[in-house]
C-alpha cells in the first residue's frame, strides 16, 4: 500500500459533515442533489453519506445503502 499522498480520516461528527464538504469545495454540491454514491449511484444527502475517498484524483462518495460499504472499501482502496 502506497502511503505518499495518502491521508486517513477515522470519523466525521454529523455537526461537522456541511463544513467537511465546504473545505472541499463541494458544499453547494451536496445540498442540491449532484454528488453520486460510486457504488450504487444514490444522490448522497447530510443524511445519507457514509464515506468519502480519493481515487485517481477523483473524490468519490459511499452513501449508507446497505451493501456499499463493503463494495466502496474495495474500490477505494484499488488505489491507494
Amino acid at each position: 500500500m502506497r502511503k505518499e499522498n495518502y491521508e486517513e480520516i477515522q470519523a466525521v461528527h454529523p455537526s461537522d459533515l456541511l463544513r467537511l464538504f465546504e473545505s472541499l469545495g463541494l458544499k453547494q454540491q451536496l445540498l442540491s442533489g449532484q454528488l453520486e454514491c460510486a457504488v450504487c449511484g444514490d444522490v448522497i444527502t447530510a443524511d445519507n453519506f457514509r464515506a468519502i475517498a480519493r481515487k485517481q484524483g477523483e473524490i468519490i462518495f459511499c452513501c449508507s445503502r446497505a451493501g456499499c460499504s463493503s463494495l466502496f472499501a474495495v474500490e477505494s482502496a484499488e488505489e491507494v
